[in-house]
């Protein structure tokens, strides 16, 4: 139902937007939805469709922020820091500057804590059983001198080469 719903939002021509919505209604035929398509009707697409429908967003540099709680969140911190409507422009500039600062001062030291965290939880080897290392930590270097010669031959399966039927002294 969402993604259909998602279809009606962002229609990019009213002509698509009426058709995506008669889909949907289409799709949602049934009594039991009636209230629900009276509702999403009057109150969203009759309403207030200019504040949400793509097709009347897509008009205007919004820099793909379509839902505004972060928009009201950095216009409530900007009212925190200006406390008052009378001032000029050059004061209210500069707090918004420093404002930004201070953000930004916050974000570094967030990084540089979470830099110092992650080193601190660093995985040793140690921590681990050994069946888990990919190389083994405590055996020494293997001399270079045993890689230099033949490996051994592996025994092939059934009878040794030259073996007999049976036993000695039976057969003759």
């Amino acid at each position: 139902m969402l993604k259909r719903w998602i279809r009606v939002v962002y229609a990019i021509t009213a002509e698509e937007r009426e058709e995506k919505w008669k889909q949907f209604k289409e799709r949602y035929e049934e009594p039991i939805f009636e209230p629900l398509l009276e509702y999403l009707q009057s109150e969203w697409l009759d309403d207030c469709p200019e504040y949400f429908l793509h097709e009347y967003t897509s008009e205007y540099l919004h820099l793909n922020e379509i839902s505004t709680s972060r928009t009201e969140g950095a216009h409530w911190l900007l009212k925190q820091d200006l406390q008052v409507s009378t001032n000029d422009l050059l004061v209210v500039l500069r707090t918004f500057e420093n404002a930004v600062k201070l953000q930004f001062q916050k974000v570094t030291a967030k990084i540089e804590n979470e830099k110092y965290e992650v080193e601190k939880k660093s995985f040793k080897p140690e921590l681990f059983h050994q069946h888990w290392y990919l190389y083994s930590v405590s055996t020494p270097p293997i001399d270079p001198l045993l890689l230099l010669q033949d490996p051994l031959q592996v025994r092939r399966r059934g009878r040794p080469q030259g073996a007999r039927n049976f036993i000695s002294g039976e057969g003759t």
